[in-house]
């Protein structure tokens, strides 16, 4: 099975984009930079090839002027604060300076940080993420940046700038994936209400100039994460059923949409499962994804596919083979895949389809039934109703009869994730 895909890319920073709103206005007053995504099918990972040099060549039409002055946020008394579970906040840190007694090397950067900003948030939950992704644009007049020399590290507030000992993360660019784009700093045990400092670094290399551009980021910091439904018995939900292979729009416009909150980043395993119905006894599955990543777009993938009566493995496979076979019509299956993400790119988004299935219509989440004014009341909560026109409960009066008795609308409510 083919789709057609929007573009093909051999370049790791030429990709069509879309903007993520909606958007915070910089500190300059200017429009933010579009995140930077493509869209594209499922594809082996063979015609991409990862970069993992330290250094990485940026295009011209990716520079911008430098500022003509340090930013607002250049200081740990000036930090920005940023709302939680809010849209990313385009920044850089291009044009700031370092503070004395600020830490210039916390425990995950590679060389000491020229340059920095700050921001600070409140803790939400006892566990929490700061995500930032590089935007494509990058200041000043080279041609090069040093992706190594980026990193962010969060430090529990207590004074500005915080001491070394209040360090509680450190990611630098490379600590997970190669030239990804993407810092992650995932945080645990924290204080609820308690505010939290996060220190963004570069290093510009020795002697500058036009050799070290700096690049713009978007920042954001959230407590809401995507669940994990990596097994049999837990799935994400129901993936989407066509007749046809549909078109990319088809699905993207369609489909559920399964966004991972925090990004994945580059070398990050995965495993994911989604239910289906079948139509026919030979049914096809491909995934349409978000992702920086090119042709490339995952490795190491493998798939299991388990059967209508309980979570009994009937078939697996991998990437060069995306046909269920011999399955029963109208039964229930479940699809769990495994993959990684390549090491220079991240994933933001999966829509996953099938061709020759359909969704589960219904994914019941409760339902009780008691008495009340002498008469049964029934309460249910559903997670979604797709492809379906009402719901009918029946009363059952023996064990070989039963009668419907109340009916009542759908509401078409997409998967939650």
């Amino acid at each position: 099975m083919t789709v057609s895909v929007f573009t093909a890319f051999s370049s790791a920073y030429s990709f069509s984009v879309s903007a993520e709103g909606p958007f915070f206005v910089n500190e300059d007053n200017s429009l933010p930079v579009p995140v930077v995504r493509t869209t594209e099918e499922l594809h082996p990972l063979s015609a991409y090839q990862n970069n993992t040099e330290e250094t990485q060549a940026v295009q011209s039409s990716m520079l911008r002027s430098q500022a003509v002055a340090p930013p607002t946020n250049d200081a740990c008394g000036s930090a920005t604060l940023l709302t939680v579970n809010a849209a990313c906040l385009n920044g850089t840190t291009d044009q700031g300076t370092v503070q004395t007694g600020e830490v210039l090397q916390p425990s995950c950067a590679q060389t000491a940080f020229t340059q920095t900003v700050w921001y600070s948030f409140v803790a939400t939950s006892t566990t929490m993420f700061v995500q930032l992704n590089t935007t494509g644009t990058f200041y000043g007049s080279g041609a090069t940046w040093y992706p190594n020399n980026w990193a962010s590290a969060v430090y529990s507030a207590g004074g500005c700038p915080p001491a070394a000992t209040r360090l509680i993360n450190c990611q630098y660019h490379s600590s997970v994936g190669t030239s990804d784009g993407i810092i992650v700093n995932t945080l645990s045990g924290l204080s609820i209400g308690s505010t939290y400092l996060i220190q963004v670094g570069y290093a510009q290399p020795s002697g500058g100039g036009p050799s070290g551009v700096v690049p713009q980021f978007c920042i954001k910091v959230g407590d809401r994460f995507t669940p994990v439904c990596n097994r049999c018995t837990s799935a994400c939900g129901p993936a989407c059923g066509f007749t046809v292979a549909p078109t990319v729009a088809q699905v993207t416009s369609g489909c559920p949409s399964y966004d991972q909150t925090p990004f994945l980043e580059g070398s990050v395993a995965d495993t994911q499962c989604y239910t289906f119905i079948a139509r026919n006894t030979t049914v096809s599955f491909n995934v349409i994804l978000n992702s920086t990543c090119g042709t490339g777009n995952v490795a190491n993938f493998s798939w299991t596919l388990y059967g209508p009566n309980g979570c009994t493995t009937v078939q697996s496979g991998n990437l060069s083979n995306l046909t269920f076979t011999n399955l029963v019509p109208l039964q229930t299956y479940t699809y769990c895949y495994s993959f990684s993400v390549p090491a220079s790119c991240y994933h933001t988004a999966y829509w996953p389809y099938f061709v020759g299935a359909s969704p589960l219509p219904v994914e019941l989440t409760s339902f009780t039934a008691f008495t009340q004014d002498s008469k049964v009341k029934l309460e249910w909560t559903t997670a979604s109703e797709i492809t379906m026109i009402f719901l009918l409960w029946n009363e059952v009066v023996t064990a070989l009869n039963s009668k419907p008795f109340i009916r009542k609308k759908a509401r078409a409510i997409l998967p939650r994730h």
